[in-house]
């Protein structure tokens, strides 16, 4: 993504939607994003692709009164960005 960004113009960013970096970090580094929702909202898990083996999760993280998200992409986005720093 950083290459695309380095060869378009100045005001042009490629911003890949949420699934496909969803799928990019599934296949190429192994990090699963599973979204998890429960009665105070949403909140994510990290886990290895390939055998389940927990990494990290954002269960009571979230902004809500409940600790979770009050959307699937805003949860999806917050597993996001951990499974970034991550790597």
């Amino acid at each position: 993504m950083k290459l695309l960004n380095a060869i378009l113009p100045y005001r042009d960013f490629y911003q890949p939607s949420q699934s496909l970096v969803q799928k990019w970090l599934r296949e190429t580094k192994n990090l699963h994003i599973s979204i998890i929702r429960n009665a105070c909202g949403y909140g994510y898990d990290i886990c290895k692709a390939d055998n389940g083996t927990y990494i990290a999760d954002g269960m009571y993280k979230g902004p809500n009164d409940g600790g979770q998200w009050d959307t699937y992409e805003e949860a999806l986005e917050a597993g996001i960005q951990e499974a970034i720093g991550l790597i």
